[in-house]
C-alpha cells in the first residue's frame, strides 16, 4: 500500500486522497489538479492549510496566491528580486510556502551583516510547533535585514512578496541568478509539490490515525489536518516541502 503513495512525476496521475486510502473510488473531472478540487477542499475542512489556486486561507484570512514575474524563484520556495543596478537583491518566501506555514511567532537572523556562503543557515522562523530554517540561496554579502519581522513576524505570510521580505543581499556573482526558476516554472513546481505534500499528509493519516467515520463523513473532515496529524508532524512535512 505505501509503495503506491510514492510520488512519481512520470506516472499516470491519480487522486491523492484515493491513494491515501481516505476514499475508495473517485472519478476526477479536474485533470487531477488538487488545488482546484472541491473534494480536496472539503477533506481539508474549512481552515484549509494550503492551496496553490488563486487564493489561500491563512488564519481565517484570504491572501492572493501567485508568482510575480519581477523576480526569480529558488529551491525551497523562496525568491530573489533585483532592487537596483548596483546589484542588491531582495530575498523572501513565496506564496506557496506562506500558505503552508503556521503563523510565525518569531524571527531570528542567523547570519550577521557580511559574507555568507550558499547553503549556510540564513534565518529561522519560529512557530508554536518549532523552527523552520532558511539557507542562503547564493554566495552573497548580507547588507540589510527587514527589521519589521522582529515586531510583526506574521507579515512573512500575510505579504510574502511585499512587506514580508526577509533580507537584502549583494550577490558575489550576478550570473548566479540565471540558474533559478521563472514564474512559469515556479508555478508548476508549486503544483507538483502540493500534490506531493498531500500524499505525505495521506501517509500520516493512514499510518497514525486510521481515519474513522467520525472523521470523514459525506466527504467532509471534522477538523483540519494540523489537528489530526499533530503540529510537530505537520511541521516535519513542511520542512520536507520548504528545504
Amino acid at each position: 500500500m505505501l509503495e503506491q503513495l510514492v510520488d512519481n512525476r512520470a506516472s499516470q496521475p491519480t487522486c491523492v486522497w484515493m491513494d491515501a486510502g481516505l476514499i475508495t473510488y473517485k472519478l476526477c473531472d479536474r485533470n487531477y489538479e488538487c488545488e482546484h478540487c472541491p473534494l480536496d477542499a472539503a477533506l481539508h475542512g474549512a481552515s484549509r492549510p494550503c492551496a496553490t489556486g488563486p487564493a489561500a486561507i491563512h488564519n481565517g484570512k484570504h491572501h492572493r496566491m501567485g508568482f510575480p514575474e519581477d523576480r526569480v524563484y529558488c529551491r525551497g520556495h523562496t525568491w530573489l528580486r533585483s532592487l537596483d543596478a548596483g546589484g542588491i537583491v531582495r530575498f523572501g518566501i513565496d506564496s506557496f510556502a506562506a500558505s503552508l506555514m503556521p503563523a510565525p511567532e518569531g524571527f531570528r537572523a542567523l547570519s550577521r551583516l557580511g559574507v555568507i556562503q550558499q547553503g549556510h543557515p540564513l534565518c529561522e522562523i519560529v512557530t508554536q510547533h518549532g523552527q523552520l530554517s532558511l539557507a542562503a540561496p547564493i554566495d552573497a554579502r548580507v547588507t540589510r535585514w527587514n527589521g519589521a519581522l522582529t515586531e510583526d513576524p506574521e507579515i512573512l505570510v500575510r505579504a510574502p512578496y511585499d512587506d514580508g521580505w526577509i533580507v537584502d543581499l549583494r550577490p558575489a556573482d550576478l550570473d548566479d541568478l540565471r540558474g533559478f526558476e521563472s514564474r512559469a516554472a515556479a508555478t508548476e513546481s508549486a503544483r507538483l509539490d502540493f500534490r506531493r505534500f498531500l500524499r505525505r499528509v495521506g501517509q500520516e493519516l493512514l499510518l497514525e490515525v486510521a481515519p474513522s467515520e467520525a472523521m470523514v463523513s459525506n466527504g467532509q473532515m471534522g477538523t483540519d489536518l494540523r489537528q489530526i496529524i499533530g503540529g510537530l508532524r505537520f511541521l516535519h512535512l513542511l520542512r520536507e516541502s520548504i528545504h
